[in-house]
Parts: structure tokens; C-alpha cells; sequence
């Protein structure tokens, strides 16, 4: 298999390399299939993470009055705008330093 992975991306090993990578798929494989053992039933998968996660308030629809009270929950505004951090340099429109 990792052969023909290999072949159908263009890429050429010779043979020390091909078995170093036929062990290393295989302990994946071997690992993934250790995985599946795992329970993952109702309770399992929602199990762990952060302390208080499980703490959810009730979702309910609530009927806003206006603009003001959805920037009352904002860290910084100003006037009628959300302020946030710039994630942008000005002079790269890629983002990069």
C-alpha cells in the first residue's frame, strides 16, 4: 500500500527507505486499530475537557431591544461598533510580519 501511495504522489524511495515507511504505516495502522477498541459510547465521548464544560445554560431564543444591549456584552466598543484586534498588519494584506 505505501507503495502505491507513494507512486500515485510522484515520490521515489529506495529500499531502506520504503521499509523504514512500511513500519511506520504499519504502527499507525496498528494504533488507529487500537483506537477503535476504546469506548466511545454516550457517556465517553463527552467525558474530559475543560472543568465546567458540562455547565451549559438552557438555549432559549430571547428577544433583543436594540443595539445597545447586544454591545453591552462586548469587551471594548466604540460608539455603535464593536472594537477588535487587528489580526491584519496594515502593510501586508496577507497577514505576514
Amino acid at each position: 500500500m505505501v507503495a502505491r501511495v507513494a507512486a500515485l504522489a510522484k515520490l521515489e524511495f529506495s529500499g531502506e527507505e520504503m521499509e523504514a515507511f512500511v513500519r511506520r504505516f504499519q504502527t499507525i495502522v496498528a494504533y488507529v486499530d487500537r483506537l477503535n477498541e476504546v469506548d466511545t459510547g454516550p457517556a465517553g465521548a463527552a467525558r474530559g475537557g475543560a472543568a465546567g464544560w458540562d455547565q451549559l445554560r438552557e438555549d432559549r431564543a430571547q428577544r433583543w431591544s436594540g443595539r445597545e444591549q447586544g454591545l453591552d456584552s462586548a469587551p471594548e466598543r466604540a460608539g455603535t461598533l464593536f472594537v477588535v484586534p487587528r489580526v491584519v498588519d496594515k502593510g501586508d494584506a496577507h497577514g505576514a510580519p
